[in-house]
């Protein structure tokens, strides 16, 4: 039975009011902010998709849009044999111990360290001892240990979702751990694991601290190795800020489209079940 909202008390009543009106403000204001964006960058985009800018010497922006990609789906290939390997280690074999225990809130902590430490690390640790030809491999190594964290955190919890049954079940039908690990718990867990790898990539897209931190070793490079979506919008407005407006709210668009869009397809990689159709000879081994 629904309570009817004029019969709950008046601070219940009000409070209800004020979260509600909060939320319709605060989606207002994302809505109005895209909106302008949308409006005012789509064609700027458009137009500087393909041209070069004489003025500015930068090149086309399909250029540093598929650096970007390129750097992003390098950090994914480094970083998700590591983490998810890691998080199987936690979940499926490493001991219940106090040691465990610290060292996955080791790691959750470290998953939530600003990405600009990590550009630090990598400014430190790498940067002053390999030459600008490395620029980019430095990035990659960066913000792979940025995204590590997260990716083990996301893979353990992801497998802690798998109801306890089907290692049991899978273990009393004579399968080997390894065997459970592989056919009966990751196959639960890959949707979620994959919708994480893609939220984290959608977080590496829009990075640019790391990106700042590792290009001060090398003043002279002009950030032209380096020069993805994110630090190139940082770039352009250190350095063109009463020029290229227009421009700048076309990079801006992009940069959220590939952010949005990387979250859409985490959203629908967790959220539809794909049910592959199973061959004769498997039917018939099932029998």
């Amino acid at each position: 039975m629904t309570k009817d909202k004029t019969s709950q008390p008046p601070g219940e009543r009000n409070m209800y009011l004020l979260i509600t009106l909060i939320s319709y403000l605060s989606t207002g204001i994302v809505v109005v902010l895209v909106g302008y964006l949308v409006i005012k960058g789509s064609g700027p985009l458009l137009h500087s998709l393909w041209e070069v800018m004489p003025e500015h010497d930068v090149e086309p922006l399909w250029q540093i849009w598929l650096r970007s990609m390129h750097q992003v789906l390098a950090v994914a290939l480094f970083a998700l044999p590591l983490g998810v390997g890691a998080g199987v280690y936690f979940s499926e074999y490493a001991p219940d111990s106090f040691y465990a225990s610290k060292l996955l809130d080791v790691i959750s902590n470290l998953a939530e360290v600003p990405p600009i430490v990590y550009g630090l690390f990598g400014w430190g640790v790498f940067s002053l001892g390999w030459g600008s030809g490395t620029a980019f491999p430095i990035l990659v190594l960066a913000f792979s240990i940025w995204l590590l964290p997260s990716v083990i955190v996301m893979t353990y919890a992801a497998l802690q979702d798998v109801p306890v049954s089907f290692r049991r079940d899978s273990l009393a039908l004579g399968a080997t751990h390894w065997q459970t690990t592989y056919r009966a718990v990751l196959p639960y867990a890959r949707r979620n694991i994959a919708a994480g790898i893609f939220e984290g990539m959608a977080r590496a897209s829009g990075e640019a601290a790391p990106i700042i931190m590792i290009a001060a070793s090398w003043p002279d490079l002009g950030g032209k190795t380096l020069r993805v979506l994110s630090y190139h919008l940082y770039r352009s407005v250190l350095e063109f800020p009463h020029t290229g407006r227009e421009q700048l709210l076309g990079t801006a668009l992009l940069l959220l489209v590939t952010a949005v869009f990387l979250q859409f397809v985490a959203i629908l990689v967790r959220t539809i079940q794909i049910a592959p159709v199973p061959s004769r000879e498997r039917r018939e081994r099932g029998r």
